[in-house]
Protein backbone atom coordinates (compact mmCIF):
# COMPACT_ATOMS: atom_id res chain seq x y z
CA UNK A 1 0.00 0.00 0.00
CA UNK A 2 1.55 3.39 -0.91
CA UNK A 3 -0.74 5.61 -1.88
CA UNK A 4 -4.74 6.24 -0.09
CA UNK A 5 -6.18 5.32 -3.21
CA UNK A 6 -4.53 2.14 -2.55
CA UNK A 7 -6.22 1.60 0.65
CA UNK A 8 -9.55 2.92 -0.17
CA UNK A 9 -9.46 -0.29 -2.49
CA UNK A 10 -8.83 -2.62 0.01
CA UNK A 11 -11.14 -0.54 2.59
CA UNK A 12 -14.55 -0.51 0.39
CA UNK A 13 -13.77 -4.56 0.06
CA UNK A 14 -14.83 -4.33 3.71
CA UNK A 15 -17.74 -2.01 3.77
CA UNK A 16 -21.06 -3.27 4.60
CA UNK A 17 -23.52 -0.97 3.99
CA UNK A 18 -26.81 0.01 1.72
CA UNK A 19 -27.57 4.14 1.74
CA UNK A 20 -24.47 5.37 -0.39
CA UNK A 21 -23.08 8.91 0.66
CA UNK A 22 -25.10 9.11 3.62
CA UNK A 23 -23.86 6.24 5.50
CA UNK A 24 -20.18 7.28 5.63
CA UNK A 25 -21.30 10.74 6.02
CA UNK A 26 -22.39 9.31 9.65
CA UNK A 27 -19.65 7.37 10.08
CA UNK A 28 -17.50 10.02 9.29
CA UNK A 29 -19.44 12.31 12.01
CA UNK A 30 -19.74 9.44 14.48
CA UNK A 31 -15.90 7.86 14.15
CA UNK A 32 -14.47 11.63 14.00
CA UNK A 33 -16.34 12.54 17.56
CA UNK A 34 -15.22 9.03 19.37
CA UNK A 35 -11.66 9.89 17.85
CA UNK A 36 -12.29 13.18 20.09
CA UNK A 37 -12.82 11.08 23.47
CA UNK A 38 -10.50 8.92 22.72
CA UNK A 39 -7.22 11.32 22.55
CA UNK A 40 -4.50 10.72 25.01
CA UNK A 41 -6.09 7.12 25.68
CA UNK A 42 -4.87 3.81 24.27
CA UNK A 43 -7.79 3.33 21.56
CA UNK A 44 -7.04 6.40 19.80
CA UNK A 45 -5.24 4.98 17.02
CA UNK A 46 -7.96 2.93 16.59
CA UNK A 47 -10.15 5.61 16.41
CA UNK A 48 -8.55 7.73 13.55
CA UNK A 49 -8.36 4.72 11.63
CA UNK A 50 -11.92 4.23 11.53
CA UNK A 51 -11.89 7.68 10.51
CA UNK A 52 -9.43 7.02 7.86
CA UNK A 53 -12.19 4.34 6.80
CA UNK A 54 -15.52 6.44 6.12
CA UNK A 55 -13.15 8.99 4.56
CA UNK A 56 -12.50 6.21 2.08
CA UNK A 57 -15.64 5.19 1.35
CA UNK A 58 -17.36 8.95 1.19
CA UNK A 59 -14.73 9.62 -1.34
CA UNK A 60 -15.09 6.43 -3.65
CA UNK A 61 -19.44 7.16 -3.05
CA UNK A 62 -19.21 10.72 -4.49
CA UNK A 63 -16.41 9.68 -7.35
CA UNK A 64 -13.87 11.79 -6.19
CA UNK A 65 -9.97 11.18 -6.06
CA UNK A 66 -9.04 10.67 -2.42
CA UNK A 67 -5.24 10.87 -3.62
CA UNK A 68 -5.72 14.46 -5.13
CA UNK A 69 -7.66 15.07 -1.63
CA UNK A 70 -4.71 14.32 0.07
CA UNK A 71 -2.20 16.09 -1.95
CA UNK A 72 -4.25 19.75 -1.33
CA UNK A 73 -4.38 18.64 1.98
CA UNK A 74 -0.50 18.56 2.50
CA UNK A 75 -0.13 21.46 0.83
CA UNK A 76 -2.00 23.37 3.31
CA UNK A 77 -0.32 25.79 6.04
CA UNK A 78 -0.71 24.08 9.49
CA UNK A 79 -2.80 25.81 11.68
CA UNK A 80 -3.23 23.58 14.86
CA UNK A 81 -1.05 23.51 17.40
CA UNK A 82 -2.75 19.99 19.16
CA UNK A 83 -4.43 17.09 18.30
CA UNK A 84 -7.61 18.72 20.35
CA UNK A 85 -7.45 21.38 17.79
CA UNK A 86 -7.19 19.26 14.73
CA UNK A 87 -9.98 16.86 16.21
CA UNK A 88 -12.23 19.25 16.51
CA UNK A 89 -11.30 20.81 12.80
CA UNK A 90 -12.86 17.05 12.18
CA UNK A 91 -15.56 17.04 13.75
CA UNK A 92 -16.87 20.56 11.97
CA UNK A 93 -15.80 19.46 8.52
CA UNK A 94 -17.70 16.30 9.09
CA UNK A 95 -20.66 18.35 10.74
CA UNK A 96 -20.26 20.42 7.29
CA UNK A 97 -20.02 17.34 5.15
CA UNK A 98 -23.59 15.83 7.05
CA UNK A 99 -25.00 19.38 6.61
CA UNK A 100 -24.68 19.12 2.77
CA UNK A 101 -25.83 15.83 2.77
CA UNK A 102 -28.77 16.69 4.55
CA UNK A 103 -30.12 19.40 1.98
CA UNK A 104 -28.91 17.12 -1.10
CA UNK A 105 -31.11 14.40 0.53
CA UNK A 106 -33.98 16.80 1.93
CA UNK A 107 -34.32 18.40 -1.78
CA UNK A 108 -34.48 15.13 -3.12
CA UNK A 109 -32.41 16.74 -6.68
CA UNK A 110 -31.14 13.55 -7.80
CA UNK A 111 -30.34 10.05 -6.88
CA UNK A 112 -26.28 11.76 -6.13
CA UNK A 113 -25.77 15.14 -5.20
CA UNK A 114 -24.97 17.92 -7.45
CA UNK A 115 -21.82 19.36 -8.85
CA UNK A 116 -22.18 21.82 -6.54
CA UNK A 117 -22.70 20.08 -3.34
CA UNK A 118 -19.75 17.52 -4.42
CA UNK A 119 -17.37 20.30 -4.61
CA UNK A 120 -18.34 21.69 -1.19
CA UNK A 121 -18.02 18.29 0.42
CA UNK A 122 -14.46 18.15 -1.14
CA UNK A 123 -13.77 20.85 0.13
CA UNK A 124 -13.98 20.19 3.42
CA UNK A 125 -12.71 16.44 2.98
CA UNK A 126 -9.54 18.79 2.15
CA UNK A 127 -9.92 20.42 5.53
CA UNK A 128 -10.60 16.94 7.27
CA UNK A 129 -7.58 15.25 5.60
CA UNK A 130 -5.63 18.18 7.16
CA UNK A 131 -6.70 17.30 10.72
CA UNK A 132 -5.35 13.85 10.07
CA UNK A 133 -2.32 14.53 9.07
CA UNK A 134 -1.38 17.10 11.73
CA UNK A 135 -2.58 14.37 14.17
CA UNK A 136 -0.49 11.80 12.83
CA UNK A 137 2.63 13.35 12.55
CA UNK A 138 1.69 14.52 16.35
CA UNK A 139 1.11 11.00 17.59
CA UNK A 140 4.78 10.37 15.95
CA UNK A 141 3.31 7.86 13.24
CA UNK A 142 2.47 7.52 9.52
CA UNK A 143 -1.20 7.40 7.94
CA UNK A 144 0.56 3.83 5.96
CA UNK A 145 0.79 2.73 9.91
CA UNK A 146 -2.52 4.00 11.06
CA UNK A 147 -4.41 2.61 7.75
CA UNK A 148 -2.16 -0.14 7.37
CA UNK A 149 -3.69 -1.06 11.60
CA UNK A 150 -6.92 -0.24 10.10
CA UNK A 151 -6.92 -2.65 7.33
CA UNK A 152 -5.76 -6.00 9.82
CA UNK A 153 -8.66 -5.02 12.51
CA UNK A 154 -11.35 -4.74 9.28
CA UNK A 155 -9.85 -7.84 7.63
CA UNK A 156 -10.53 -9.91 11.35
CA UNK A 157 -14.17 -8.85 10.87
CA UNK A 158 -14.55 -10.95 8.51
CA UNK A 159 -13.61 -14.03 10.52
CA UNK A 160 -16.80 -13.07 12.49
CA UNK A 161 -19.49 -14.49 10.00
CA UNK A 162 -19.54 -11.12 8.58
CA UNK A 163 -19.70 -10.75 4.47
CA UNK A 164 -18.54 -7.34 3.06
CA UNK A 165 -20.45 -6.28 0.80
CA UNK A 166 -21.47 -2.82 -1.40
CA UNK A 167 -24.28 -1.54 -3.32
CA UNK A 168 -23.40 0.52 -6.21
Amino acid sequence: MKTWADYQKKAITTAIYKEKILYPTLGLVDESAEFYHAIGQKGQLKEIGDCFFFLSLLTYDINSDINSIYEESIEMEPIFTNINEAALNMILSAAKICGIVKKWRRDGETIEPSDDKVIAIEFELVSYMDSINFICDALGCTWYDVAQMNLDKRKNYGNKNKIPYRLN
